[in-house]
Formats: C-alpha cells, structure tokens, sequence
C-alpha cells in the first residue's frame, strides 16, 4: 500500500467470507470480523505483519485464496500513545496509536464498569464518529457513535443492519469533548462484571482530507449532493431510520464513475456490481446516482465517512 498501515480491513469480493479488522495496537495477528459479534481471535493465518510498505497475508483463505480479488483499506495513525483512563470511576490502562493531523486515533483500553468513564481519542477535538468492540466477548456488537444520530443517547452498530437505536442502559454517557469519549456502564462498550479488553477507533474531519456528516434521500436517480471539500477515494454510508446495509464505495474497485461496486461492512456477502446502487465520486464530494434503499430513500437520513483521493485542500475534477 506505500506505507505501514496501522489498520487494516480485508474483504474476499468474490466468495461470502468475513470482514477481517486488524490493527498495529492490537497486534496484526489478532483479527476481528465487522459482520459479527465474534471475539478478538489470534491467527497468524490472517494477516501475519503489518509492514514499512503494507501487509503480509497468511494461508487462510479468507484473505489469499488463489486467483480470487480481494479490496483492502487502509489507514494510518502514526504517534503511540499511552496513559490511565479518565472520566467517572477507577482509571484503567490505556494504549494506542493517533494522528490529530489526519483525525484518526486507535485505542485499546480495559472497561471500569462505572458510567462516565472517559477514553482518550488523542486527536485534539471533538470526535464526529467512534467505533468500540468488545474484544473479550462473543455476544456483543461493534457500537458506533456519529455526531448526526439523533442525540448522544443513540447508537447504531457497524455488525448489523438495524436502525439507530436507544436504550434505558445507554453507550454513551454524554457527547464527547476534546480530550475523551464518555462510555455508559455497558457490556458492548465499559464492562459491568470484570476488566474486559476494548478497541476503539475515533474519526474526525479534517479539511481536505476527511468527512464525517450526513445527508437526507430522495428517492429519485438525480440523488443528493454530500459535499465533503474534495474528491473521494472511500465512503461509507448508513441508513439512520431503516433496516439497511453499511455501504463501502471505493476508487480502485471503480476507477471510474459510475461507482457501481459495493460492499457490506455488516455482511460476508460478494461484492455487488449492479448500477441500482451507485453513486459518483466528484471533485468537491458525493453525487448519489440511484434510488437504491442503501444510499437514498426518501426522507431517510444517511451517515458517511469519506477520505479524499488526494489529501489536499484542492482536487482535480472528475
């Protein structure tokens, strides 16, 4: 990929096989798959190392089988990090990789059971979007938080294809600030009965970079523009209101518009090649090109996470 990744997410586009998730604080070869609740698993069979110039796959064929393509995005933090928890309750242990200058942190840290507890992102502002996984437990999700849900009280999770949703034991216990993410007292994110072992991964925009916002559907084949200030190369969408799949558009899968080739973070399906869901990558943001339920459905409101193609406060037209 041209440098060391220290996160990394694998996808066989041509069999049914699972996301798989690793990252340089966790280690490479301990994996987690997006589309389940499973626990953090150690096999080198995955991915092997994180390199100065990429990744090294294993044999499992999840990632390498012969003759069959496969997409892998990767991202870079860069600074290690590390220190006590914050927040309400006993600090607790913290480590991580961050980057403020590409608004990308990774931290692993061990629940305290206390509502309030306070996480530090390290990325010097408000955080739009977190994503935390319970690396102990096989029953919970992967819980999101997006500054556009409704409020702080909601969540949604990256492992399903539910709408937002709260409940009376919520994840989040207030909005983020500059220094922390504030957990409820939960299993999914801030263990209730014993130290369990988390991963977060915090977003923020930055111009000409990276875009964390949403957009309202339309219905209609000449879809919303989503203005992120520079051409993409990567986008994630979500459905807030409805049951609908994570969406994942890309520029090497598609060099071109139309941006026809998706896949689904919350599920092990192939990748999908069919103009009925697309979109276009232009030069200042996201034109949504069909009336697909993924990406715009009347009234319905969609998050997305977006990073440039070229990170500059300038981009070529498209």
């Amino acid at each position: 990929v041209g440098f060391q990744p220290d996160f990394t997410w694998i996808k066989n586009r041509d069999q049914a096989d699972d996301h798989t998730l690793v990252d340089s604080v966790r280690g490479a070869t301990n994996y987690l798959v997006s589309n389940e609740t499973d626990a953090e698993v150690d096999d080198s069979t995955f991915v092997a190392s994180l390199d100065s110039d990429g990744f090294t796959v294993g044999d499992d064929v999840v990632v390498n089988t012969s003759t069959e393509n496969y997409a892998s995005w990767n991202w870079k933090a860069g600074t290690s990090v590390s220190g006590t928890t914050g927040g309400a309750g006993t600090g607790t242990a913290y480590s991580g990789s961050a980057s403020a200058t590409a608004g990308f942190s990774i931290i692993k840290y061990i629940g305290n059971s206390t509502a309030g507890h306070g996480i530090p992102h390290h990325l010097g502002v408000v955080p739009e979007m977190f994503i935390v996984k319970n690396r102990d437990d096989a029953s919970t999700g992967w819980m999101v938080y997006h500054k556009d849900l409704t409020s702080y009280l909601y969540f949604i999770a990256l492992d399903g294809t539910g709408a937002e949703a709260t409940v009376s034991n919520d994840r989040w216990y207030s909005v983020p600030d500059a220094t922390y993410n504030y957990l409820q007292e939960d299993l999914d994110v801030n263990e209730v009965n014993e130290a369990d072992n988390y991963i977060m991964y915090s977003f923020a925009s930055i111009e000409g970079y990276s875009k964390v916002g949403s957009y309202t559907g339309n219905s209609n084949a000449d879809g919303p523009m989503f203005y992120c200030g520079f051409k993409p190369s990567w986008a994630m969408f979500k459905a807030t209101g409805s049951a609908q799949s994570w969406t994942v558009f890309d520029n090497k899968r598609n060099v071109y518009n139309l941006m026809d080739n998706s896949l689904f973070p919350d599920l092990s399906d192939v990748e999908n090649d069919a103009t009925s869901l697309s979109i276009d990558f232009v030069s200042n943001g996201i034109k949504i090109r069909s009336t697909h339920n993924y990406v715009n459905y009347s009234g319905s409101d969609y998050l997305v996470l977006a990073f440039a193609e070229s990170p500059f406060k300038t981009s070529n037209a498209r």
